[in-house]
């Protein structure tokens, strides 16, 4: 008996071994590299472009918490202001950046308008003052000392950016140049909220939406039990991502693969089977309302939500005595910007992808639309050509390194200086 029980456990024990072999070879297939040696962080977002924190705003959707605090890459550290946006503690220390911010005679403001990736080009502008360089090059701006202030945050997409200049403009800020940097944001989450039931035209569902959600779980009768299944899936993804980053085998990394897609899977069917009762009790209704044809086409509507919000920047920016350029930001996943080598070669953005590429087009026909408006417009999906990725990018998603956001620097003053003066009045 005993020595069978040995044989048994030897069998098993054989079967596990052999087993993890295969799943490391499957790995190292897979991505080019041995699993125990792979690094959970590479081609992650970095803290400081996710949105932890946020709060709810009457206007916009959301924003950090005023004074949280985090790195901004290896540039410095970065301070949520009064109206909850990132701004370099740098500059805070000499009395900038609250809002409204009142400028004084020899100052330049440019106020920055996107989601993450426009955040980051404002605290890289801040950091390190290589936007007010460039720019110094334009030759109508002269002089002036330049100031940049963050309207971005992460997650933003159109109209948040409408909405959010709006506000601002009608509470007294005043801007010389209004630089509005966006796109990646506007394809992915009209695509994602569509494909799940939302309204396309909201903010992101994972974000505002998830966020809804957890606090209805207060008011929302226990019926509901999809309601209640749905957030216990949510939240498991999320907890099986954590396990599987710390995996120490490859047994464990891709268990804890298989229960994160297990759970992904059942939160969206439990949100899509929602009856309607629950959106009577929601305080967060977030199901499409928006009286679309049969055949929708969700990249051509997002473009042309965009387009019509852009002219609005412009028509306000126009009125408020500021310039307005509009730039279409490069993303790594577009094929006509060529190949792209992934930092992660198991990185979490594939189905980014293929929207990506079906909706780029359309947001680029609908930015020769805007030059032909007179609106400001700069195409700086090709900005990156020729440059190496990891010069470039510094994740796998949408976001650049400071070497990335100095070309791009570049690229916008050159584009003013080529643009002739506009006749704009001076700011109030």
């Amino acid at each position: 008996m005993f020595k069978k029980t040995i044989q048994a456990v030897g069998f098993l024990l054989a079967l596990a071994i052999f087993s993890e072999i295969v799943i490391v070879g499957f790995h190292a297939y897979r991505t080019g590299e041995l699993i125990y040696f792979r690094d959970p962080d590479a081609g992650a977002v970095p803290a400081a472009l996710t949105l932890p924190g946020a709060v709810f705003q009457p206007y916009f959707g959301y924003t950090l918490r005023a004074g949280r605090s985090e790195d901004y890459l290896d540039e410095g550290v970065w301070k949520a202001n009064n109206f909850g946006f990132q701004t370099m503690e740098a500059v805070q220390k000499d009395g900038c950046c609250d809002y409204p911010y009142r400028p004084a005679d020899d100052e330049f403001v440019v106020g920055a308008f996107g989601g993450s990736v426009g955040s980051g080009f404002a605290m890289q502008a801040q950091a390190d003052g290589s936007l007010a360089k460039a720019l110094g090059k334009v030759e109508r701006i002269g002089e002036r000392r330049i100031t940049v202030l963050n309207f971005s945050h992460p997650g933003f997409r159109q109209p948040q950016q409408l909405t959010t200049l709006a506000y601002f403009l009608s509470i007294g800020q005043t801007f010389d140049l209004i630089v509005n940097i966006d796109g990646f944001n506007e394809i992915v989450t009209s695509w994602r909220n569509h494909a799940d039931g939302v309204e396309y035209s909201y903010p992101a569902d994972t974000l505002w939406g998830a966020w809804g959600r957890q606090l209805d779980q207060q008011n929302v009768p226990v019926s509901e039990r999809l309601f209640h299944r749905a957030n216990f899936h949510s939240l498991s993804v999320r907890a099986a991502r954590e396990d599987q980053a710390s995996c120490w085998s490859a047994w464990c990394f891709y268990i804890a693969e298989a229960r994160a897609a297990y759970h992904q899977w059942r939160a969206g069917a439990d949100r899509a089977t929602l009856s309607g009762d629950y959106q009577q009790h929601t305080l967060f209704p977030t199901k499409s309302v928006s009286v679309l044809p049969e055949a929708f086409d969700v990249h051509a509507g997002t473009a042309q939500v965009w387009r019509r919000a852009s002219v609005g920047m412009a028509r306000l920016a126009e009125a408020s005595g500021a310039e307005y350029v509009h730039v279409l930001q490069p993303n790594q996943w577009f094929t006509e910007a060529g190949p792209y080598e992934p930092i992660k070669a198991d990185h979490i953005y594939q189905w980014v992808i293929e929207p990506i590429n079906a909706g780029y087009p359309l947001l680029r026909e609908n930015g020769a639309d805007l030059a032909r408006q007179n609106v400001g417009f700069l195409d700086a999906t090709l900005v990156f050509n020729d440059v190496p990725d990891r010069q470039a990018y510094v994740d796998d998603c949408c976001h650049y390194t400071p070497g990335g956001y100095r070309i791009l620097f570049d690229a916008i003053a050159t584009y003013l200086q080529s643009r002739p003066p506009d006749g704009r009045q001076a700011r109030p």
